[in-house]
């Protein structure tokens, strides 16, 4: 099995174990880490994972082998769709953060990023076509919000 947030007793077991509750109760690991982990376990997926990151309805997954975590003909992401009731996006953990984005937003075009400097620091600003704002797989607070997490800087989302 390959590296997940969890160990491999708490996914085979279907409850944490004391190091892992201790994480999850931190804050290190995520109910979200959780759930993806035992459903792909169930799937008997050899994937693994980095992080799971939920907001508003969209589950983002970061991993260094995306194609396995999507499966064949995207077996394992169509399945994880359905247990867990939300959108997922799996993306390259090991890309910059201007194809971290990309692949966040797609089907939507992105037209770039700017950075923005404020007094209260860096921000960024990324720029999306207005004929694109049907194709967001959420709305656009959502996409803030889940922007502003995974990148660690305020993000602002402008519709040209």
């Amino acid at each position: 099995m390959s590296k997940t947030p969890i160990c491999e007793s708490c996914l085979a077991t279907g409850s944490l174990c004391a190091g892992c509750e201790a994480r999850r109760a931190s804050g290190e690991i995520t109910e979200a880490d959780v759930a993806v982990a035992r459903k792909l376990y169930e799937l008997g997926a050899q994937a693994g994972f980095d992080r799971a990151v939920e907001r508003g309805g969209i589950i983002v997954i970061f991993t260094k082998e995306p194609s396995a975590v999507i499966g064949r003909g995207g077996r394992n992401v169509s399945a994880l769709n359905a247990a867990l009731g939300r959108k997922i996006k799996v993306v390259d953990g090991n890309a910059n953060p201007h194809d971290r984005i990309a692949e966040i937003l797609l089907p939507a075009k992105l037209l770039g990023i700017n950075k923005v400097f404020k007094a209260g620091g860096e921000e960024y600003r990324v720029r999306i076509p207005k004929r694109d704002m049907p194709r967001l797989p959420t709305n656009l607070q959502v996409l803030n919000g889940l922007l502003t997490e995974i990148l660690g800087k305020k993000t602002e989302l402008k519709v040209e």
